[in-house]
């Protein structure tokens, strides 16, 4: 298991914080505010969904071949930019190769597909 934690500023919005925890075959990632002192990765994975009204769970997986679901990074990035909206928690399923071969690459990558859309996605 492998937590990191980046920072990152989104055009037009204050700085969101990406967190992943690295399971066996499992990337959890975590886009948000994390100012709140209870609002982080762990506090998502851990309540009822119902308990998270501002908080989106989605989930996909990353193909082996490297491709992945990119609709669902903009369903993130719709999800982040309404003001009803302050946490995305995504479940990717990974294999354990991809985890091995690309390690932190995936963090960025994730990041970079969540970003992008993110500008896309202002006014």
């Amino acid at each position: 298991m492998k937590f990191e934690e980046y920072q990152t500023k989104i055009f037009g919005k204050v700085p969101l914080t990406f967190q992943y925890l690295f399971m066996d075959q499992c990337v959890y990632v975590y886009v948000g505010d994390t100012s709140h002192v209870s609002t982080n990765l762990f506090h998502a994975i851990a309540s009822p969904y119902d308990k998270l009204p501002l908080c989106t769970t989605l989930s996909t997986e990353i193909e082996e071949d490297g491709a992945d679901e990119s609709d669902i990074y903009q369903l993130m990035a719709k999800r982040i930019t309404k003001k009803t909206q302050q946490v995305v928690t995504l479940s990717v399923n990974v294999s354990p190769m991809i985890i091995k071969n690309e390690g932190d690459m995936l963090f960025h990558r994730i990041e970079k597909l969540v970003c992008d859309r993110i500008n896309a996605e202002q006014p």
